[in-house]
C-alpha cells in the first residue's frame, strides 16, 4: 500500500477543511434511517450508533478502529457505549489530534499503524471495524486475514463502505469519474470492489458466517446533500477545465446520481469468526 499517497490526500487543506466544515471532523457519511431531516454531523454520529448496534458493541467490548482518523468514532463508542477502543491510522496529523482528544480517557488509545501489519497480539479484540477505510486497502484479502488474526473466536468484523457495479456496465462519464476518484484518494477498492465481491472473497477465506446489507437508502440523503453542496464548485471548476482536479467535489457531483442508478452502493458487512 502506498502510505504516502493516502497521507497526502488526508493532509491536503481541501480535504481537512471539507471534512471539518461539512462533517464536523468525521471521515464518513451519515446514517439517516427513518429520520431524513438530520444534519450531516448528527447523521455522522448516528452512523456510529448504527455501527455499535450492527457489531454488538457494548460495555467493555474490546474494539479495534482500523483507520480511526481523528478518533471521533472511537471516542463515541467509548463514552456512549463503554467500549474499550484502540484506534490506528496512518495520518500523523489525525493521530496527533486523536491522542490529544483521548488524553485521560482510559477506554481509548491511539497509535500510528498500518492495518495490514497491526501491533497487536493474536485474538485481542471482540470487534474490528473499518468505517469507510477498507477501500484504501490494495490487498483486501491480506487485510481481512490480519483482522481475523487479531480477532477473538466468535468476534465480529464490520466493514461499512462502498461497492460498485462493474465499470463497463455504467456510462463512461460515471465510470471514468469513479476510476479517477479511486486513483486520487488512493482507494483502489473504490473501483474494484463490486457488488458481489464479498460473496466471492469471504468463502475463499473459509468464512461462512457473514451478511452483506445494501444500506444505500439510509445513506443517500447525505450523499444528496453532498451533491447540492458540490454543484456550484463543480461547475465553476468546469469552466476552467479543472472539474476533475478535486476528487471530493467530483464524488459529490456523481455520487448521488450514481447511487440512484445502483452504480454505487453503500454496504454494511458483518463477518463472524
Amino acid at each position: 500500500m502506498s502510505h504516502n499517497k493516502t497521507i497526502n490526500y488526508y493532509e491536503k487543506l481541501g480535504s481537512r477543511l471539507g471534512y471539518q466544515m461539512v462533517l464536523g471532523g468525521h471521515r464518513h457519511f451519515g446514517w439517516y434511517g427513518d429520520n431524513q431531516r438530520r444534519s450531516m454531523v448528527a447523521a455522522a454520529e448516528a452512523m456510529i450508533d448504527h455501527l455499535a448496534e450492527f457489531a454488538d458493541i457494548s460495555e467493555n467490548t474490546r474494539v479495534l478502529d482500523a483507520g480511526c482518523g481523528q478518533g471521533r468514532t472511537s471516542m463515541q463508542l467509548a463514552t456512549k457505549y463503554g467500549a474499550v477502543v484502540s484506534g490506528v491510522d496512518l495520518v500523523p496529523r489525525s493521530i496527533n489530534f486523536a491522542q490529544k482528544m483521548g488524553a485521560g480517557n482510559e477506554r481509548v488509545d491511539f497509535q500510528s499503524a498500518d492495518y495490514n501489519d497491526l501491533p497487536f497480539a493474536d485474538e485481542t479484540f471482540d470487534v474490528v471495524f473499518t468505517l469507510e477505510t477498507f477501500t484504501h486497502s490494495d490487498d483486501p484479502e491480506k487485510t481481512l486475514k490480519e483482522f481475523l488474526r487479531v480477532l477473538k473466536p466468535g468476534g465480529r468484523i464490520a466493514i461499512f463502505d462502498y461497492t460498485v457495479a462493474p465499470l463497463h456496465t455504467m456510462p463512461k462519464e460515471i465510470a471514468d469519474a469513479i476510476h479517477l476518484i479511486a486513483k486520487e484518494t488512493n482507494c483502489p477498492g473504490f473501483d474494484t470492489i463490486t457488488h458481489d465481491y464479498y460473496d466471492h472473497l469471504l468463502p475463499k477465506l473459509g468464512i461462512s458466517e457473514y451478511t452483506v446489507v445494501n444500506a444505500s437508502q439510509s445513506v443517500l440523503p447525505g450523499i444528496k446533500n453532498m451533491y447540492r453542496l458540490s454543484w456550484v464548485p463543480y461547475h465553476l471548476l468546469e469552466l476552467f477545465g479543472k472539474h476533475h482536479s478535486q476528487p471530493n467535489i467530483l464524488m459529490g457531483h456523481i455520487g448521488y446520481p450514481a447511487g440512484m442508478k445502483d452504480y454505487i452502493r453503500y454496504v454494511t458487512v458483518r463477518i463472524t469468526k
